[in-house]
């Protein structure tokens, strides 16, 4: 099966900071369905460069795509419904947030010590944590677009363009 390598520069060109945030959510699903053939193809070296190359998105755009979230959406949203169940929520993303950042660092402190293909003792543990990884990005952007997007479509709100955030501090 065929799929398109995602385009990290595709990512922040929404004017709608919910579009957006659903874009990103949507070209996430594609990175992790990318790692997901690469790590069927883990023992040679297309296969383990297209690991790498999404480590490196990883490493480069979840910080910032976690810090527009956490510095201007998350804080919109609590703006326009403030309640302690939503609060609850926004917290647990928060902490998520944190958790996955963890398992990215597990994940590329694996993929990092190899320029070729590793060697097959490693391969099972490379691809268990790239598969764990890959589902809880799914399942964590899933919960976000269950939580966020029917409060913002409920109540336009303005927020800065998600390109403006720094990254969070990993």
């Amino acid at each position: 099966m065929y799929v398109r390598m995602p385009n990290p520069t595709e990512i922040g060109r929404a004017r709608d900071p919910l579009r957006e945030v659903a874009n990103e959510h949507e070209e996430m699903a594609r990175w992790m369905s990318y790692l997901d053939d690469a790590l069927d193809d883990l023992a040679r070296l297309e296969g383990w460069t297209r690991v790498r190359i999404v480590e490196l998105f990883l490493s480069q755009s979840l910080s910032r795509h976690f810090g527009f979230e956490e510095r201007a959406v998350f804080p919109a949203l609590l703006d326009l419904e403030p309640s302690d169940e939503l609060r609850a929520v926004v917290d647990e993303l928060v902490v998520e947030h944190e958790l996955l950042a963890a398992e990215v660092r597990t994940f590329t402190s694996l993929t990092r010590r190899y320029d070729l293909p590793p060697p097959p003792h490693l391969r099972a543990a490379i691809e268990s944590q790239g598969r764990a990884l890959g589902a809880a990005l799914l399942e964590h952007a899933a919960k976000e677009q269950r939580v966020v997007a029917p409060v913002l479509k409920r109540r336009r709100v303005d927020l800065p363009m998600r390109i403006d955030f720094e990254p969070l501090p990993w």
